[in-house]
């Protein structure tokens, strides 16, 4: 007889209003969910006790659980912990986190599970799968939907503004991922789940269309349900073939993929790379991605990168193997710009290296190479051609922008010793020590837009390898000018010369990124170039001429560095060190008096105003 029909895994109850946490004793009383009261609930340590003063005395037969973290250990930990106590369902109330580890302690000890979420940042809220940090990184552990889902839109609305533009970016993704899915059926005739495809792209249109804005309670209500049905529809994406994961109170998880799935990754997979940033209207629909994005706010990164909303396309072939039965490497949720480490999409293990041809239009898109002030001519000139063929070996390995960054800061600082070796050796070991301080600049960022692997530490870190590497050539020259190693009179004045170039090359960019503190203090806009040309007709008339003679410039590493190499050279002709005392004595005044020129060239723009 055929299968007319299907069952499908959803929530009893989902109740998703203002005020929905003042009636969860209601809900937990239903007699499907807890015959006798006897609840255990997951909380966080901070925002959770305060909820637990708030609904402690509506829940007396409950047991309060506080979470560590996100681990599996943890969640291993809260099973044992509840596994004595007779409990009739699990209640999962805080973040992404605590909802995951109550899911697999749920699982793990047979009871059902009860979401109550208190913020919108993913759409895991009624997946069939729970994400948790592990030895090896992150994995994905198929376990039972949630058997109610409460969302408080009052709770939510406390949470940080990027937890609900995190979960916007989640619930757009839905609507490339359906077509990711098309296409692999047209392509390789892969089996497409009408119905979950539906579900996943009402649910992303919903909210893509809706005219309100993050603090619309009716905006809200949408997402909130567009992260619910996008849950169940990874249940419904799949097939008989993996059977969801029985709840189990075995010692470690159970967890299986499918024969045809490719090794689980240190995250989601993306594929393709995506090339430019969706708010810049380039989509199908020009009009409606750019309105959405100004209703809620853009959570692009920083200028340099792309943005995480199009890290977010993920493959809806890979999200049947979402279904319970699949291991899924990591939250599905979209990068967030402020956190450093988390929930960032990266590209998945290739056995094939990429292409130049295919790096290129990912790694160097429109515009990286014509930035005014962020890009160095030798990067232009060179380095970044060689930065992607460096690229090739690095993309597909767990090498991550962070770590290059610290390397890049490394070799920056080993500048200052490379320069103390005496003769032409000390100058060239300087040189190289520069340029793998730059290559390593170029590369960093472009690993970051390959890998959509964004954070504010990256571009923290990038700053401070940049402060660092200047300061040290400087220092170093001055050092070396000093003759530490000669058999006369150590002279301490050059030293000292060459450490207030460092010090006058470390205000000039301070003075530069002050700018935007002050500004962001001030509840101001970042500066738009037009606001950085003086007003007084004098002080434009000098900063042209310094940008012209560029002799501003020879106090940045590079130019340094080489400059040091050719004074090196000449001073080997001559047999002494007076080229490069005077070129130490040259570069402290150029820093002095740049120093000051750049100050009274901001006070005198409109950055300030």
């Amino acid at each position: 007889m055929p299968v007319l029909t299907r069952l499908i895994p959803s929530p009893l109850v989902v109740d998703i209003r203002a005020g929905a946490l003042d009636d969860l004793a209601g809900v937990l009383a239903d007699q499907r969910i807890s015959s006798s009261g006897k609840l255990a609930i997951a909380i966080s340590g901070g925002s959770g006790a305060l909820l637990r003063e708030r609904l402690a005395p509506a829940l007396p037969g409950a047991s309060w659980y506080e979470v560590g973290g996100g681990t599996l250990d943890d969640a291993i930990k809260l099973a044992d912990r509840m596994k004595s106590g007779h409990y009739d369902a699990v209640v999962g109330l805080g973040g992404g986190k605590i909802i995951d580890c109550a899911k697999f302690a749920a699982a793990r000890i047979g009871l059902p599970l009860v979401a109550v979420a208190t913020n919108l940042s993913h759409d895991g809220l009624c997946s069939p799968v729970a994400t948790l940090d592990n030895d090896a990184g992150r994995g994905s552990y198929g376990v039972p939907n949630p058997i109610a889902v409460v969302i408080d839109l009052d709770v939510i609305r406390e949470a940080p503004v990027r937890f609900v533009r995190s979960g916007i970016g989640d619930a757009l993704s839905n609507i490339s991922a359906v077509a990711d899915w098309e296409l692999s059926n047209r392509e390789t005739g892969e089996q497409i789940d009408g119905l979950a495809a539906a579900m996943a792209r009402q649910a992303g249109e919903a909210v893509l269309r809706h005219p309100g804005g993050v603090g619309d309670d009716s905006f809200l209500q949408v997402l909130a349900e567009g992260l619910v049905l996008t849950g169940i529809s990874m249940s419904v994406a799949g097939t008989p073939a993996r059977p969801p994961v029985p709840a189990t109170r075995s010692t470690t998880p159970s967890t299986s993929s499918s024969p045809s799935a490719p090794p689980a990754t240190a995250s989601s997979a993306v594929w393709p790379p995506p090339s430019r940033c969706v708010c810049a209207g380039r989509t199908r629909s020009r009009s409606t991605w750019p309105r959405c994005c100004t209703g809620t706010g853009c959570p692009c990164c920083p200028r340099r990168s792309a943005s995480p909303w199009t890290s977010s396309s993920r493959s809806w072939s890979s999200l049947r193997r979402r279904a319970p039965a699949a291991t899924r490497s990591s939250s599905t949720s979209t990068s967030h710009p402020t956190r450093s480490g988390t929930h960032t999409p990266t590209m998945p293990k290739q056995s094939v290296k990429p292409s130049v041809a295919e790096l290129r239009p990912v790694v160097h898109p429109a515009g990286v190479k014509d930035r005014r002030s962020g890009e160095h001519w030798a990067g232009r000139l060179y380095m970044r051609e060689i930065s992607l063929r460096c690229d090739r070996h690095l993309v597909n390995t767990r090498v991550t922008p962070n770590q290059l960054t610290y390397l890049m800061t490394v070799f920056g600082a080993l500048a200052a010793p490379a320069l103390l070796v005496p003769g032409i050796a000390g100058a060239v070991l300087g040189v190289l020590m520069v340029q793998l301080y730059l290559l390593l600049d170029c590369v960093d960022g472009e690993i970051a837009r390959w890998k959509q692997q964004f954070s504010l530490s990256g571009v923290y870190l990038d700053r401070v390898g940049a402060y660092l590497c200047d300061a040290a050539v400087l220092v170093g020259f001055g050092l070396r000018a000093a003759d530490l190693w000669g058999s006369g009179r150590i002279d301490w004045l050059w030293a000292f010369l060459g450490t207030l170039a460092a010090l006058g090359a470390i205000l000039i960019k301070a003075e530069t990124d002050l700018v935007g503190v002050a500004r962001h203090q001030g509840g101001l806009p970042p500066v738009k170039e037009a606001a950085a040309e003086p007003r007084s007709s004098g002080v434009a008339l000098a900063r042209r001429a310094a940008a012209a003679l560029k002799f501003h410039r020879l106090v940045l590493g590079v130019e340094a560095s080489l400059l040091i190499l050719v004074v090196a050279i000449v001073d080997q002709v001559r047999g002494d060190l007076f080229f490069t005392r005077l070129g130490v004595a040259v570069l402290a005044g150029i820093a002095l008096l740049q120093t000051l020129l750049h100050l009274v060239s901001i006070l005198a723009s409109s950055r300030l105003k």
